[in-house]
């Protein structure tokens, strides 16, 4: 997804959030941003005053403090994190390791994310970081130089928590489940008050939090669209993730079905072929982008299941590349946009499968019939008879009196033999 598209993702909702982070000097501008003005050194001297005074106690008033950022100084400082230096945690290698493995999906498609969002961002100094619901950092990309003691932002394994660092985007983000921008003087710790940052949070498929997005930058370089840009970034992982969590469920799907299934491209290249489609088609590994016809060929070149119309339950042979001779049942559908959905049973596994829910097998020959009256010989006559030739036979007799023997010897005597042996209810069909 490119950046313009991430920029397309923001949506009035966003607009809303940002009312809650007004300031006097942030005019509004068309969409959920904001503009930055005024924040000269005065300014930051108001916000650094103003925090000088609540960490000694002073719950004054503050006119220049945000009442979001309040509440997280007051957060903190509940949570008796120290005002002055810098607090590190971390979790152990161990450990670490056993998060990352949890958080998988999390990592894979958030990192290619956050690789193009840097690219986009000018200044030479700001980190993009991952973090779990816990506020353990997962990834981390960009120069964090001269942010908590030189790269240390860029550490993973990091914990970056309201009750551990104080007021940070992060540790907001994970607390109040919205997004969160921190500017500069704003940050319960004064190291960080050359910095500015913003993060949003990041949901699973049940709406749960399973992490946060945020970007780093000197204070003066915050961009106008910076909160904007990280609001679709986070966005932008969700949906990926909602996305790839329903193709696996998809192609779990299709490994459990009892057909083969072919996706195709409009230029007949292999776009899906599932566990059951390779054995049936005898290859191997991975076979996406070859063109179909290096799998399986029609001699006539009219092979109706590559027609690219929708057919239900046709018949179609194909020859196969070690040269074997392939007939299937077959239904296909065209794929809006291009493409073809193509689903294959394999004619003798239909048989094999009829025979054996209809409980149908004929396993009695003329031998295994037992008789040698007049009657019973003249029987076994016409039976061997009937057998020699396709014409339909009927058969004749009161209840129990043997006749599916009969039909079965009759069967196993025929050249059809291998054919199936179709039993139907007579009893069971309806007079009109």
């Amino acid at each position: 997804m490119s950046m313009s598209a991430l920029l397309r993702v923001s949506s009035g909702s966003e607009a809303d959030i940002m009312a809650g982070y007004h300031y006097p000097f942030m005019s509004s501008v068309s969409g959920p941003y904001f503009m930055l003005n005024g924040l000269n050194a005065p300014f930051w001297e108001k916000i650094s005053q103003a925090r000088a005074q609540f960490h000694s106690g002073q719950d004054n008033h503050f006119p220049h403090v945000r009442p979001n950022i309040l509440r997280s100084w007051q957060r903190s400082r509940n949570a008796n994190v120290p005002p002055v230096g810098l607090p590190l945690a971390m979790v152990g290698a161990e450990e670490f390791q056993a998060v990352l493995a949890r958080h998988t999906t999390l990592v894979d498609t958030a990192s290619r994310i956050m690789e193009e969002l840097l690219e986009n961002i000018l200044p030479s100094k700001s980190c993009i970081v991952l973090t779990d619901a816990d506020g353990v950092f997962l990834h981390t990309i960009g120069d964090g130089e001269g942010y908590g003691q030189g790269s240390c932002c860029l550490l993973r394994g990091i914990i970056s928590r309201e009750s551990v660092d104080g007021t940070t985007s992060m540790g907001m983000c994970l607390e109040e489940k919205i997004p969160v921008c921190v500017l500069g003087s704003e940050h319960y710790n004064p190291h960080y008050d050359g910095w500015s940052c913003a993060a949003a949070p990041i949901y699973d498929n049940e709406g749960e939090l399973v992490g946060t997005l945020s970007l780093t930058l000197e204070r003066d370089k915050f961009h106008q669209h910076t909160f904007g840009l990280v609001i679709a970034a986070a966005k932008a992982i969700t949906e990926q993730m909602r996305l790839r969590m329903l193709l696996q469920e998809v192609q779990t799907v299709m490994e459990l079905l009892g057909e083969a299934v072919v996706v195709l491209d409009a230029g007949g290249s292999l776009r899906l072929m599932n566990r059951y489609a390779k054995r049936l088609f005898r290859v191997r590994g991975d076979v996406l982008g070859r063109d179909f016809s290096s799998i399986a060929t029609d001699a006539s070149g009219k092979n109706p299941a590559f027609t690219g119309k929708k057919v239900k339950d046709g018949e179609c042979s194909m020859l196969l590349a070690d040269g074997t001779s392939l007939h299937c049942l077959f239904s296909s559908s065209p794929i809006p946009g291009g493409g073809l959905c193509i689903t294959l049973r394999e004619t003798r596994r239909v048989h094999a499968l009829t025979n054996r829910l209809s409980g149908a097998k004929a396993v009695y020959d003329f031998g295994d019939i037992i008789g040698d009256s007049d009657a019973m010989g003249q029987a076994l006559h016409l039976a061997r008879m009937a057998s020699g030739n396709s014409m339909t036979t009927l058969l004749l007799g009161e209840s129990g009196v043997g006749k599916e023997l009969f039909a079965q010897a009759i069967h196993n005597g025929g050249e059809r033999r291998q054919e199936p042996f179709i039993v139907v209810n007579c009893g069971a069909i309806p007079r009109d």
